[in-house]
């Protein structure tokens, strides 16, 4: 009848007000772990999600991580603009994206500075990774403010390898960063 009608209306409405607030809610948890700029995962997700990749690796399934560092991206910005330096690392982070596996993961550590997570990877796979994220890092095509290409910034990267230099992840990310 209408009543029975209108309680399963009623139902429905909140049904789908709670899934839509659900999603609303796994959407701002998302963006709560990501840099605002990136999309890269921001520094202390990164850590615990390192942190957590490193605490499954062993001997027979290692874990590499790589600290990048965009050479002397101050003087590139005070050159082409904050507004260029800004694309300029949003495409630095899709470039790392597209050079390692989508088991990897890539993090901002500081403004111009990446940590990438490789399980699963030892230092022969890791130096690999490190080399085609610079090759393909100097394919990168960046427009000026005039819309003219620029040369894209270079990038220093150290590696440092679970469990053979380091037992946790503080020190492997101190010897990847010297």
């Amino acid at each position: 009848d209408r009543q029975d009608l209108e309680m399963l209306e009623n139902i429905a409405q909140l049904g789908s007000m709670s899934l839509d607030n659900a999603r609303k809610f796994q959407k701002v948890e998302l963006q709560s772990h990501l840099d605002s700029l990136t999309g890269a995962l921001n520094h202390g997700y990164f850590l615990q999600q390192a942190q957590s990749l490193m605490q499954q690796a062993s001997e027979a399934r290692p874990f590499s991580l790589i600290m990048l560092d965009i050479d002397h991206f101050k003087a590139f910005n005070d050159s082409y603009g904050h507004l260029v330096g800004d694309q300029t690392l949003e495409a630095i982070t899709a470039c790392i994206r597209a050079s390692i596996h989508a088991t990897d993961l890539v993090g901002r550590w500081g403004g111009e500075e990446f940590a990438i997570a490789l399980p699963n990877s030892n230092a022969a796979q890791s130096c690999e990774i490190a080399r085609r994220i610079r090759s393909n890092l100097e394919q990168l095509e960046i427009l000026n403010r005039g819309n003219r290409n620029i040369e894209p910034p270079t990038v220093s990267q150290g590696i440092a390898i679970y469990p053979g230099e380091a037992k946790d992840i503080y020190r492997l990310i101190d010897l990847a960063d010297q």
